[in-house]
């Protein structure tokens, strides 16, 4: 018998033979072992596709933490999430800056040493980037062709990077 077997979606305490969550009511073939993080017989990989199917985030969370390359995962998660959401923060005429920021975004997250230390690493680059991207514009093109209307994009950006970064956190 496990010692501290837990639920694999939302990781409370279960029992030994439960076959659903009695906290968070979803269904699961085995408890997952605490000491070893997983279910008996199952891959770090199957862990973090089921979590992706069944949209448990914590759960992916928890699968990236769980695999050898967790932070490579991240910092890759948060390259995709920048080459497809900071265009709308970003200043018209810096795309190729924009696709050597997206890159960067995601080596700075992969070069951590945990998950967590790349969700940190990787979502204050995130934040600051549009702001940087500003200031290539301004290199490029001179300080007449940005106003201060268009700090305004890349802040509202940073604000809710940051928030989702802080509501990561606290999972």
């Amino acid at each position: 018998m496990r010692e501290d077997p837990r639920c694999p979606h939302c990781t409370e305490k279960v029992s030994a033979t439960a076959r659903w969550c009695m906290h968070c009511g979803r269904d699961f073939d085995a408890p997952v072992d605490a000491a070893h993080g997983r279910s008996p017989g199952s891959s770090a990989a199957a862990d973090i596709e089921t979590a992706m199917e069944s949209g448990d985030f914590s759960g992916i969370l928890v699968s990236f933490e769980e695999h050898d390359s967790g932070p490579l995962l991240v910092g890759i998660a948060l390259g995709v999430v920048a080459l497809f959401t900071l265009p709308f923060a970003s200043p018209d005429g810096v795309t190729l800056w924009y696709l050597l920021a997206v890159v960067g975004i995601g080596y700075v997250a992969a070069d951590a040493d945990s998950v967590d230390a790349a969700l940190d690493r990787g979502a204050k680059a995130l934040a600051v980037t549009p702001f940087l991207l500003v200031f290539v514009r301004i290199l490029l093109s001179g300080f007449l062709t940005v106003s201060v209307v268009s700090l305004i994009a890349p802040t509202v950006y940073a604000a809710l990077v940051l928030f989702a970064h802080r509501a990561i956190a606290r999972r």
